[in-house]
């Protein structure tokens, strides 16, 4: 993969020691193991339970949205904050860093591209891939990334689940998406794939959405909540 970089460097993974040979003692920044996902003599994981983290280095999205930049900076900032986390699970479970894709060099639509092909890539070695953005424009190869791998399957239904206070259907210019225009991207290569599209959004805000993004949403079926209908996990009826 190009704009593509593997974890050559853990020092992200950094933090206080308790123990050394105690796992119950552990933080994360102890527990996760790099991982190349260019390193082509890769085997499936064949533990219980195994997480791939791959970042997605992105201002582009918000950028072309008109946005407040800094996003890019989001996957190394949450790994510094997991990095301190205690292992409270089971030492069945592994994480991995997949590292990080990144649009610096590229357009976004490449980028996505790329991005789709991480995930892709960590779902067949049998791992549950975890995104960290980036902007929200990560949905959209993520989606493709899952959606690729399920091509040759049975059961390739794919469900969205947004909380947001945006829909994020804007209209949007072939191979020129926003972070505010993904899930009609997603809406538009599912027809074209001829797969099932189904997005759920919890917490809609009325004044966050034009008539017209509401009357979108009608259009493509997407089952919404709107925010004061939905408050401290509970559903209002």
């Amino acid at each position: 993969m190009i704009n593509y970089y593997s974890p050559q460097e853990m020092k992200i993974w950094s933090g206080r020691i308790d123990d050394e040979k105690d796992y119950e003692s552990f933080r994360w920044h102890q527990w996760v193991k790099p991982l190349d996902l260019n390193d082509d003599s890769l085997t499936p994981f064949d533990g219980k339970l195994g997480f791939g983290i791959i970042g997605f280095e992105s201002d582009q999205g918000i950028e072309l949205n008109k946005g407040r930049f800094g996003a890019a900076a989001g996957p190394a900032e949450i790994r510094k904050e997991l990095a301190k986390l205690p292992c409270q699970f089971s030492k069945d479970l592994k994480i991995y860093d997949c590292g990080n894709v990144t649009s610096k060099y590229t357009t976004l639509e490449a980028s996505q591209d790329e991005l789709a092909k991480a995930v892709k890539k960590i779902l067949e070695l049998n791992l549950f891939p975890l995104v960290l953005g980036g902007g929200h424009e990560t949905a959209f190869g993520h989606y493709k990334g899952i959606s690729t791998y399920l091509d040759d399957r049975e059961d390739n239904k794919i469900g969205i689940l947004n909380f947001d206070a945006h829909f994020d259907l804007r209209p949007y210019e072939k191979g020129t998406g926003t972070s505010g225009t993904m899930f009609r991207q997603i809406a538009d290569y599912t027809r074209e794939k001829g797969t099932n599209y189904a997005y759920y959004v919890i917490g809609i805000q009325k004044h966050s959405n034009t008539l017209a993004l509401f009357r979108t949403a009608e259009d493509l079926g997407v089952k919404y909540v709107l925010g004061k209908n939905f408050v401290n996990g509970n559903f209002l009826r």
